[in-house]
């Protein structure tokens, strides 16, 4: 039969149970230039009706703090919004009691599970509690990175994992609140997965362990996943800025030189390169799905048209999206598969087809994220009323006493097979984005000042 494949998600799975990593796209402005070593930044001013001032002296004597204080997030302003808090508060209560410091809660057998053993689900939800308001988790949240993450971790992670969660969101909330605890947490974790980068091409190797400081191949192959290498672009150039050292930047610059250089297939890469040789691997499949583009294809085309590209974009970005859409919208659960197949079949009776073992759903964030860059760059409300149809699937289908938890099959309502797993990026983006996306204000979080890393964690945009 032929058939074309169409992936909810933008890679592999986000959990340790899976065969393998999740790989994203980083929606950033192109930097041309490596970091220069006389420090000397212009950074963009945070343009926020609402700043609280801080009374942390250390902070005028940090390099490229955007804010000069802490952005203050108002809260909820609607009953979607406020549900969506609800859920949130819902899910968190459940992890504090059954996972608490450790990766994800299993929310039907109230118990946990742990990948990188580095607390994901607190440090990842950090700036999405903060931008909720919720005071007492972020309190919280605060005391437990200050007192209990410690990255003196003797097993290996994933260096693309790590940093889209953990690195990312350290800075985020450091760039929100700035304090100045969480940046000391961000330079100790980026010195750990420095290692990475000494391979004979510069190209990263894809593990590390965080004691040790040894990086190497994966286990399962001796090449790196294309998207994983250049995907930590953003965070490693932010850190640069941030502490005025110039190693983090340009450890990542020559990965973006290197790959720049290769020969392409019109313009398109292989989803393996190898960290030894630099070259990508021969026969390697070239594809919009795992490990090597995005899937969510239709927010980064409406932020190239809002930043220059062609407008014919933003027809093929609507399209896009409403084709993602109608992956949701043509299950009985209202929940999208992790793969969704068109179905191309000469005389077939219905767009799409699922295969048994795709049927599952992680409760991902990507639909929703083009969802809210579509609605602020358009302002068409229809995204919204999406977006609410998703959520309240969610509420129907994945909500347990404990937290919300993925599927194993979204075709059957009365059989969904519950995973009895609740992954950090439904706190961190999904949830994040839904709130985002239910606001009355278009520029709560507006693209034209932060750009938005894979893991959903904001971070400043610089002029240089």
């Amino acid at each position: 039969m032929a058939e074309t494949e169409l992936l909810e998600s933008s890679g592999g799975i986000n959990s340790p149970d899976s065969s393998g990593y999740r790989e994203n796209d980083v929606n950033v402005k192109s930097v041309k230039e490596p970091l220069k070593a006389d420090k000397s930044f212009i950074e963009k001013p945070v343009p926020q009706e609402e700043v609280v001032l801080t009374d942390d002296n250390n902070i005028n004597q940090q390099v490229g703090i955007p804010p000069r204080g802490a952005v203050k997030f108002s809260g909820p302003g609607n009953e979607r919004q406020q549900a969506v808090v609800d859920a949130f508060k819902h899910a968190w209560k459940g992890y504090k009691k059954y996972a608490w410091g450790h990766d994800h809660l299993k929310p039907i057998s109230g118990s946990y599970n742990n990948w990188f053993s580095l607390g994901l689900t607190i440090v990842d939800a950090l700036d999405t509690v903060y931008i909720m308001g919720l005071n007492e988790e972020f309190t919280d949240a605060r005391e437990w990175v200050d007192k209990s993450l410690h990255f003196e971790v003797n097993k290996d992670v994933n260096l693309f994992e790590v940093t889209i969660r953990v690195l990312g969101s350290l800075l985020s909330i450091y760039h929100l609140t700035s304090d100045k605890m969480f940046l000391d947490k961000a330079v100790d974790l980026g010195d750990r997965l420095l290692p990475c980068f000494d391979s004979d091409s510069g190209v990263p190797y894809s593990d590390v362990n965080l004691a040790t400081r040894k990086a190497h191949a994966p286990k399962w192959s001796p090449d790196s996943s294309t998207s994983e290498v250049t995907t930590i672009q953003l965070e490693f150039r932010d850190l640069s800025r941030c502490t005025g050292d110039p190693k983090y930047e340009d450890s990542v610059s020559k990965v973006s030189l290197h790959v720049h250089a290769l020969d392409k297939t019109d313009g398109l890469v292989p989803i393996f390169i190898n960290a030894n040789t630099g070259n990508f691997r021969s026969y390697s499949t070239i594809t919009m799905g795992a490990r090597g583009d995005t899937c969510y294809l239709s927010g980064t085309l409406a932020l190239g048209v809002h930043n220059g590209m062609p407008e014919s974009h933003m027809k093929l970005a609507e399209e896009l999206a409403t084709t993602c859409y109608q992956t949701y919208a043509q299950q009985p659960t209202f929940l999208s598969p992790e793969i969704t197949y068109f179905n191309i079949q000469e005389g077939a009776t219905t767009d799409f087809y699922v295969k048994t073992n795709d049927a599952h759903s992680l409760l991902r964030p990507e639909l929703v994220e083009s969802l809210w860059y579509m609605y602020q760059l358009t302002g068409n409300h229809t995204y919204q009323d999406w977006g609410w149809q998703i959520f309240q699937a969610f509420e129907k289908y994945a909500k347990v006493i404990n937290g919300y938890t993925s599927l194993g099959n979204v075709r059957n309502p009365q059989n969904t097979r519950p995973r009895d797993m609740m992954e950090s990026f439904f706190l961190s983006e999904t949830l994040k984005y839904l709130y985002l996306l239910f606001s009355d204000d278009q520029q709560l979080l507006s693209l034209d000042t932060y750009v938005i890393n894979t893991e959903a964690h904001p971070l400043p945009i610089y002029d240089t």
